[in-house]
């Protein structure tokens, strides 16, 4: 994923009959906001994903264990 920071340094060039340098400033600035909160939102939302896979993992691995420990007493 494209870091925030990487956005924060992009520059264009300017031409001579080109955009409003004012408003596309303003603009990649809101642009940036929103981009950062959406990077920092995917990163809680892949942290807790990692965290959700560990336990399932884990509650597998116990289940599975169960499982056996249940065949042996029979």
């Amino acid at each position: 994923m494209l870091k925030p920071s990487e956005l924060k340094k992009k520059n264009f060039t300017k031409a001579v009959r080109g955009y409003s340098t004012t408003e596309v400033d303003e603009y990649m600035g809101y642009m940036l906001e929103k981009y950062t909160e959406l990077f920092r939102r995917n990163f809680e939302l892949e942290q807790q994903l990692r965290v959700l896979n560990e336990q399932k993992s884990e509650l597998d691995s116990e289940k599975a264990a169960d499982i056996i420990e249940s065949m042996d007493a029979d």
